[in-house]
Parts: structure tokens; sequence; C-alpha cells
């Protein structure tokens, strides 16, 4: 509660300036709703900070597979080697 006086001098309401708008914040690149852009975090945030670890891992993934599927096939290929030679057919 203010007293008589104060309210006279600044009268709530009346001849009030508006609101003054603020200045536009100065954000980094990285702020940002990740949900709107996840190429932008695994660019930003991701990619900068894990780029050889990120890298090192999809070689290592793409060799173990193309090792397993070698190891897959390797079975019947061998089956198929061996009744060629033993029957004589291919």
């Amino acid at each position: 509660l203010v007293t008589a006086e104060e309210a006279e001098k600044s009268p709530v309401g009346k001849a009030r300036e508006a609101p003054q708008p603020l200045e536009e914040p100065n954000r980094p690149k990285t702020s940002f709703l990740w949900f709107t852009s996840p190429w932008k975090v695994f660019r930003y945030v991701l990619w900068r900070n894990y780029k050889w670890t990120l890298l090192l891992t999809v070689v290592i993934f793409i060799t173990l597979i193309c090792l397993l599927i070698g190891l897959w096939t390797l079975p019947g290929e061998i089956m198929k080697q061996f009744t060629a030679t033993i029957f004589g057919t291919g």
C-alpha cells in the first residue's frame, strides 16, 4: 500500500507509457530446440565432440557385418566345393 501523496505522484494506469520491447537476444548457433532439427543436434553436439568415435564405430560396424555375412555363407560354400570334388559336378 502507498500513501495518498505517492499515489498522486505516480497514478496507476493513467498517462503511462506503453511497454518498451526488449532488444533481440544474442544467442549462439547451438541455441535451438533439438526436436525441431535433429540434424543440428547431430552436427553441433555429437559430431563436434565425438567425430572420430562415431567414424570408428561405423567402420567397425560395417567390417563386422561383412565378416558375419562371410561366416554365414562359408559353410554352404564349403559344402558346394566338397560335393563338387566328390561327385564331380560343377
